[in-house]
Order: C-alpha cells, then structure tokens, then sequence
C-alpha cells in the first residue's frame, strides 16, 4: 500500500507487489538527485550566507565511508534514537504514530527506522547520497529522501513537520547553527527540533582513546592535531551549554541525559578498524600521517587495549546530551466582540453596562462599548456601506488595537 510523504514523494509503507528493489531505488535515486541538484545551486550561490556551501569533498569522504560506518559505527549511535525520538515525543505531548518526522543528516538510517516502526510518516535528508540509499534500503522504503545539504534544506520543507531531529549530526555542522535554523524552518508552530551531542571529553572515554595517543606519539608541533578536520569539529553537549543554545533561538528547552550506552568491539583490531576504516576524523588524522606513523598509532592502541582487556571484546562508555526544544504555538491574543455596538449597549444597560448607556447613540454607544469588548462586527455593511464621514469617526473613537469587522455584503452571503 503506497503511503504519500509529506511532499509526495516515494514513500510506500511496504513495495507494490511485484516490484523489484532495483526499480523503487532507482526512482528514489531520480528523485533524490534532483533535490542534490537544486541544493547544491543553491548553496553555491555567491552570498548564501553558508562557509563553503554545499561541500562536495564532505559529501565524497561519507559516500566513501558509508558501508563501513552503517556496519562498524551505527550500532553504536543507533542506541540514542530511542531516547531521541521518546523525548520528542513526550515534549510534543503525542505519539509518533502518524507524526511528520524529519531526519536531517540521516546516515545509513537509524533513526528513520525507529520512528517508522513507531508509525511516523519519516522524510530522510544527508548530504551523502550512498546514506540517502542506505537510510532507505533500512527503513523498507517507507520513507521519502532528499540528498541536500543540511544547512540548506529544499524549500518546500518550510512548515511541514512537527518533529525534526539529528542524531549527531547538526552538531558537527559548520556553523552549526545554520542547521538549527533550516530545522526549525522546516517545522510547523508548535514543532519540536531535537538532536542528540556527545558530552565532555572526560563523559567520551570510547571515543577518546586514539586521539590522546596521538598526541603523546607525535605531539602538535608536528601540526598533525593543531586542527581538526571540519567533520570533526562538533559541539559538546552538557544541560547548560545546551539549554542556552535552546533558548538564544526563542526556544522551550527540555535538555536531559547524560544518557550512557557501551561501545563494544570485538576484540582491539575491531576498535581501531571501526574509527580507521568508518570515522571521517580519525581518518583526516591518519591522511596527516606517513605510514611508519600510522603503523606506530596503530600498535600503540592495540598495545593499550590489549593490556587493559585481555585480548577480549573491548568495552568503553560514552555518553550523550538529549536536547529537545519547543517552538511557541504563536496564537495570537483572543478578541472578544458582538454584533453590532448601539443595540448591545441598550439591552445590556445595568447588568454589563452603567444604566445611562441604553440611550446612547453612534459614537457614545461606541465609547460604552469599548469598556467591555476590544471587537465588533458591523453588520450594517451587508446592506450599504457607511459615509466616509461615519468611518473616520469611528476611527477616531476607537482604542489602540480594538477590532472592527466589516460583514461583507449581503449578495456574497
């Protein structure tokens, strides 16, 4: 049964009988490239206002990583989707279930998925177009894909989810509040943004092992650790730092966590090849290197966790920030009125208005009026509309703010 996303795109909750993978993928490819075209153009334009635009060297160094990072990294991240997708949930007040959901800088899927078991209708977005097909692959194609760069979404996303979410991936964005703001454009009043950031160094031991052996092998005099790579770089998650982030934007901000998931690899080999062979900035780290360099990083991990874990499974935490913020609903102020002022101001004289005002007439029924209500419409103006006269006076008679409602005429009703 073909399920529509929210722009009309693929999206099927299960293929059409008879239908091959290779046809359904190859529209989605279609489909996809297109929106890559549109983006790129887009952010290459001379004052986009983005650092580098639409970088195709990031999107080549995922597309050459995404194999290796869906099967050695992503079961890994994978863990923080639930909480993610949980406390988007419970901010927003309702179930997934039918939710418009938008994953931004997707990867090979993990979240998509999780919300799609859940029932929300999931459109996916990376800047890799070999995650755009992995994250599609995973989620049984029941998700519409756009390849496009995360600070520069396709426009027809403006206020069409209520849920957008990044599961460590805005975080690494430069800026990163450029892919907070196309976010929260694409949600709709009274929307949620949320994505999950890696906290502090000493919250990060799993993650830290490599680089502070660099360091100690080769020091930064060398330049090899004076600058991380761009996809490195990312924001540090603590309820502090992300609550202010929340709040500069005019947003509600519901920070939790630390929420603390085991890294676990098989054995030493199996740790330095998931970051060797699937993380962008462990392998920037290792371009910097001669080979003698790299073989001599190598043994010195393998050494070190050999030591601490026998030879067995290699077991290291790391813990993340959940950061979920409301946008305000943006109701406007009620305004309360009648039908008409003169006659109101005669029949409630005593109980709403003071006693005299039952002979008021024009604009002293008007001044009455204004004591109780801040609207009202004109009725009159179905049948003939007033003298230019009679309209400037009630201009002038009129509050700051108060309402008045012409009813259209009688031969539109």
């Amino acid at each position: 049964m073909l399920k529509g996303g929210p722009f009309g795109g693929m999206s099927s909750a299960n293929p059409p009988k008879g239908a091959t993978f290779e046809h359904t993928i190859s529209h989605t490819k279609a489909y996809t490239e297109g929106a890559q075209l549109v983006a790129s153009s887009a952010s290459r334009q001379k004052g986009s206002g983005l650092t580098g635009g639409l970088s195709t060297a990031m999107a080549d160094e995922w597309d050459a990583v995404a194999d290796d990072y869906a099967q050695r990294v992503e079961p890994f991240t994978s863990l923080f989707c639930a909480p993610l997708l949980q406390a988007g949930a419970e901010a927003l007040g309702v179930p997934l279930d039918g939710m418009h959901v938008l994953d931004v800088a997707c990867g090979p899927g993990a979240p998509a998925a999780e919300a799609c078991r859940r029932g929300a209708v999931v459109t996916v977005t990376d800047t890799s177009a070999e995650m755009v097909q992995l994250a599609v692959k995973r989620a049984e194609l029941s998700i519409s894909a756009f390849v496009a760069d995360g600070r520069r979404l396709p426009l027809e996303h403006a206020g069409a989810f209520q849920l957008a979410v990044s599961n460590f991936g805005v975080v690494f964005f430069q800026p990163m509040e450029a892919g907070l703001e196309e976010m929260l454009r694409c949600l709709r009043p009274g929307g949620a943004v949320g994505f999950t950031a890696w906290g502090s160094p000493e919250e990060t031991e799993a993650f830290q092992l490599i680089p502070r052996l660099a360091r100690e092998l080769f020091g930064a005099s060398d330049g090899i650790l004076a600058e991380a790579a761009p996809e490195s770089r990312r924001i540090s998650g603590s309820i502090g730092s992300l609550t202010d982030l929340l709040v500069s934007f005019g947003l509600e901000p519901r920070v939790s966590g630390p929420v603390t998931r085991e890294l676990r690899c098989a054995d030493a080999l199996a740790f330095w090849d998931r970051f060797a062979l699937a993380s962008p900035g462990t392998r920037s780290l290792l371009a910097k290197l001669t080979q003698p360099q790299q073989d001599l990083l190598r043994d010195a991990v393998l050494s070190e966790l050999s030591v601490r874990f026998g030879g067995g499974e290699v077991v290291l935490p790391a813990s993340a920030y959940v950061a979920i913020g409301l946008v305000p609903s943006r109701i406007g102020a009620a305004h309360i009125g009648t039908a008409g002022f003169s006659g109101v101001c005669g029949h409630w004289a005593g109980p709403v208005f003071p006693p005299g005002a039952n002979k008021a007439k024009g604009d002293a029924a008007l001044d009455f009026y204004q004591e109780k209500f801040d609207a009202v419409e004109v009725n009159g103006t179905a049948h003939a509309m007033p003298l230019e006269s009679t309209l400037a006076s009630w201009g002038a008679h009129c509050a700051p703010g108060f309402l008045c409602g012409l009813k259209a005429v009688a031969s539109f009703t």
